[in-house]
């Protein structure tokens, strides 16, 4: 058997997403892409399991997407279910602007949330 692995990419600003475990079938990690740099609010509710949310900043063609260069953290690990606040400053380097994937660290466990994505100086 052949497999295939392939982040789903998050279409809205906001949405209820389940995650499977890394080692069941189906998606255990979504990708979350900005429509421009700026200052953003990731509001997550977390329902059930553990996330971890990362934040990429495109470093070039041969490496893709690594760490955010801007002193911004690289991970965020939410492991208590409630409401949870990100302050993000997503920029832009090589006319690609930053992403977070949004990850069940579990092998087995399932993980459902809901995001919304906010704009901090304006409507998104």
């Amino acid at each position: 058997m052949r497999w295939i692995f392939k982040d789903r990419v998050l279409a809205a600003n906001e949405g209820l997403v389940e995650l499977h475990g890394q080692w069941s079938r189906g998606y255990s990690s979504v990708i979350l892409r900005f429509p421009q740099e700026g200052e953003y609010e990731l509001m997550i509710r977390l329902l059930t399991g553990t996330l971890r949310v990362n934040h990429m900043s495109f470093l070039n063609m041969e490496l893709g997407f690594g760490n955010p260069p801007r002193g911004q953290p690289a991970h965020y690990d939410l492991s208590e279910a409630g409401t949870h606040v990100l302050t993000l400053t997503i920029g832009q380097s090589f006319e690609r602007v930053d992403q977070m994937s949004l990850v069940n660290p579990r092998w087995k466990q399932t993980t459902s949330f809901h995001y919304q994505l906010l704009r901090l100086e304006g409507k998104l």
